[in-house]
């Protein structure tokens, strides 16, 4: 009788080569890829915030510069109150005048096109978000009643929500150092106009809240979705030497 033959068993053990001999199987290639996906949003979603933060200290600076700008160029005139009359809304018809008495940082021009502008005007402004070749989203203005101290009115045009609710956050502190008076939201969208300034009444104080931002820049009266576009008006004491609402400090 013939003794029976030996069965050997080998344990397969790991080894680098034969792994790259092997190659990746389709789960683990899904799940590298899904690693990498995970990693490139992260990235992707942390660069467009930091974009945005630079985008608003740079449409913040601009707006504060606009501002020493217009008081400048009215400082020693006598254009404190308003004239017979007043001048009750800013229209903006007059941006070129400003943009030509040097109010705008100069990185903020650009060449109108040939046609469709406003008569006369050469140059438009614009915010760091938008362009507006006719007009500009960049704008300035004066308003007051009569006998009433004259106000200067900047404003942002086709602000998205994010860049409105940002812009009204970071430049919404009242009182003698800055002058401002109230600001003021209006959705090209649905018409709507939403008022933040210093008394309770209105329901928004200055500075902005974050949640009053989210309202103001996103949602019309009763609660539904506004998607904008927004402009943002901000309106300040012309004469630094008056206080909040025109009355000397």
């Amino acid at each position: 009788m013939k003794p029976e033959p030996e069965t050997s068993f080998r344990i397969p053990v790991w080894s680098r080569e034969a792994s790259a001999k092997r190659g990746f199987s389709l789960i683990e290639m899904v799940i590298v890829i899904t690693a990498l996906g995970v990693v490139l949003t992260g990235v992707a979603i942390g660069s467009s915030m930091a974009w945005q933060r630079l985008q608003t200290n740079q449409a913040s600076d601009e707006l504060a510069i606009i501002v020493d700008n217009m008081r400048a160029a009215y400082n020693g005139t006598n254009a404190s109150y308003s004239p017979i009359g007043g001048v009750p809304s800013p229209d903006f018809n007059q941006n070129n005048d400003y943009v030509r008495k040097g109010v705008f940082p100069a990185e903020m021009l650009s060449p109108r096109p040939l046609s469709g502008a406003l008569p006369g005007t050469t140059t438009v402004a614009n915010h760091p978000w938008a362009q507006d070749p006719v007009y500009g989203t960049a704008r300035v203005d004066q308003v007051g009643t009569v006998g009433a101290p004259l106000q200067l009115v900047v404003r942002y045009a086709k602000l998205n929500q994010q860049q409105c609710a940002d812009m009204i956050m970071r430049n919404s502190m009242p009182g003698g150092e800055t002058g401002l008076i109230k600001v003021v939201i209006t959705s090209s969208n649905s018409g709507v106009s939403k008022t933040c300034t210093n008394t309770a009444e209105v329901g928004c104080l200055l500075p902005i809240a974050p949640s009053d931002a989210d309202d103001r820049c996103g949602d019309v009266w009763g609660g539904a979705d506004d998607p904008g576009p927004f402009d943002v008006d901000w309106y300040y004491t012309l004469n630094p030497n008056l206080g909040n609402y025109g009355d000397p400090d």
